[in-house]
């Protein structure tokens, strides 16, 4: 599958167009320049704030993915642990463990519509691969 129709450079004064090719085909994916994202030194948490808008005006709704307030955005990055017994705690996405083919949320009892990924910086060891597959296709 291409992404060709699918792709977009950001621009604000495209939304409905996006809105509308993204409940058609049941995704997009929207490349932003850096004169669109926020650049101050707060970056991370404004980056969290613009990420959310961007959804929003798309006519998304953003849930928490766990019990903790403001739990919004899940940063898919190792955290540096020193005891085993607390790396084994960690959500794979957390490590720098190989991480299979998966759907996100699909063990969800209400699994989301819709899945966000918002991508700051490449995967220096190779991964990071997104694959979008026709139901059709597998079935």
């Amino acid at each position: 599958m291409t992404f060709d129709s699918n792709d977009f450079d950001f621009d604000p004064n495209k939304f409905s167009e996006i809105e509308k090719k993204l409940e058609d085909d049941g995704y997009v994916r929207i490349q932003f320049s850096s004169e669109h994202l926020p650049k101050d030194h707060h970056i991370m948490k404004n980056m969290e704030k613009f990420f959310i808008e961007i959804i929003e005006k798309l006519g998304g709704q953003c849930l928490d993915h766990n019990e903790e307030k403001n739990s919004i955005v899940w940063h898919v990055q190792p955290i540096q642990i020193c005891s085993d017994r607390k790396e084994k705690q960690l959500a794979r996405s957390q490590t720098n463990e190989e991480f299979s083919f998966h759907t996100d949320c699909s063990y969800e009892e209400n699994p989301a519509e819709y899945m966000a990924l918002f991508v700051l910086e490449q995967d220096q060891f190779g991964g990071g691969q997104l694959e979008i597959i026709r139901l059709s296709d597998v079935l």
